[in-house]
């Protein structure tokens, strides 16, 4: 009888190890607002420019890098003449920082669920009320949701999201000298 027990508390407990102590095998890419996963690598904008473009050229094939003067800009899988993943940084007080990683592959999502296709609808259905929302030429608006430490902007052409961009609050909104 004590033996019957044993076994039983022994599969159950196999059981629940297997149902939840294992996890999942994507653990380490759980993502929070400031981070997305692209090609199945984390990406945050938290993260320095070298990690940024050392994780991007792991997972992207790279495109045309335009720098100058401390000004960057490093594009990934290109199609045609576009970029799905274009990283910029800028001079950040003397040296190159990270400052904005811009999306427009198709598929993408935020940890959000929102992607390049995604309406509009659904965009505020998910994140609210934009705080700022700028119509810029006519048909094209864009949406601009601020944290702590950086932004996420989503422009949209009409009722769809085409670009999404994570931007650092230093390059966003640098702090005045």
């Amino acid at each position: 009888m004590r033996k019957g027990k044993i076994a039983a508390i022994l599969t159950a407990s196999l059981i629940m190890l297997t149902l939840v102590g294992c996890g999942d095998s994507n653990e380490s890419l759980k993502l929070s607002n400031d981070s997305f996963e692209y090609n199945g690598t984390r990406l945050s904008i938290l993260d320095d420019l070298q990690t940024t473009l050392d994780k991007c050229d792991s997972v992207a094939k790279a495109g045309k890098t335009v720098k100058s003067n401390y000004i960057g800009v490093y594009n990934y899988d290109i199609v045609g003449a576009d970029s799905e993943l274009t990283v910029y940084s800028f001079d950040n007080n003397g040296k190159e920082s990270l400052a904005q990683i811009e999306i427009t592959k198709e598929g993408f999502k935020t940890p959000g669920g929102i992607g390049v296709g995604s309406t509009e609808e659904e965009l505020v259905a998910i994140y609210g009320a934009p705080r700022n929302a700028n119509d810029v030429r006519g048909a094209i608006t864009f949406y601009t949701y601020e944290y702590d430490k950086f932004v996420i902007r989503f422009m949209l052409d009409g009722n769809r999201i085409t670009d999404i961009s994570y931007l650092t609050m230093d390059y966003y909104n640098p702090p005045e000298h």
